[in-house]
């Protein structure tokens, strides 16, 4: 899970002398063993998160040695990356919701954004409080939202199609073989833009691999 909600709900329960017992996405000591509740899974719209009320805070201990105007602050736009990279740790917040999704489902996370108006009206306020520099978190802030578009339209028409067709091939003819080698950076934006390719694909795998009428070639990232 991710803590915002969360935190929200125990605080609730505890305000209510209900007990966490029904709070979703943590763990905690009964005072005789240890208990884990369910998870509480993932906030699907990132818009749904209100703004950090950064009034609540001092902020005059912080600051980022890099840029040497304060009032300074942090922010955060979206969750998760689309790369692999081998030499890079995400921050510790999205390498935990990393590590749990892996476990869940045996791949990174989809990345999520805030909406470009959502960042409009953070960046508004903030200036608006006065601060003189911001450090943004984000694995990533400059998302390509044409190659988004681009990738979707071709998934749709050519890449889905085209693997169902595989599919039906490899069942309807013994004979029938087939080999693979789909780069690295195809790979990445369709987990990033289109995960059911890569369901069809294992799909196709798990359909014509044992009869040696499906294999995947390794390529150069």
């Amino acid at each position: 899970g991710e803590p915002e909600f969360i935190l929200r709900d125990l605080v609730l329960a505890i305000t209510a002398r209900q007990g966490a017992g029904n709070v979703q996405g943590i763990s905690y000591h009964d005072g005789n063993s240890p208990k884990h509740n369910p998870g509480a899974g993932f906030i699907a719209n990132l818009d749904d998160i209100p703004i950090p009320d950064r009034g609540l805070l001092d902020h005059k201990p912080y600051y980022n040695p890099k840029l040497r105007r304060v009032p300074h602050t942090a922010a955060m736009f979206s969750r998760g990356c689309f790369g692999r990279c081998w030499f890079c740790v995400p921050n510790s917040l999205d390498y935990a919701r990393e590590l749990e999704y892996k476990k869940l489902y045996g791949h990174k996370p989809p990345p999520r954004l805030h909406s470009a108006k959502r960042v409009i009206r953070e960046f508004t306020e903030i200036a608006q409080l006065g601060f003189k520099s911001v450090t943004v978190l984000d694995e990533e802030f400059l998302w390509d939202e044409k190659n988004r578009e681009i990738f979707t339209q071709k998934a749709e028409r050519c890449y889905l199609p085209a693997i169902q067709m595989f599919s039906d091939l490899v069942r309807a003819h013994y004979d029938f073989k087939i080999c693979l080698s789909p780069s690295g950076t195809f790979l990445e934006q369709a987990e990033l833009y289109q995960p059911q390719i890569l369901d069809a694909l294992k799909g196709l795998l798990h359909l014509g691999g044992d009869t040696h009428q499906v294999e995947f070639l390794e390529q150069p990232y």
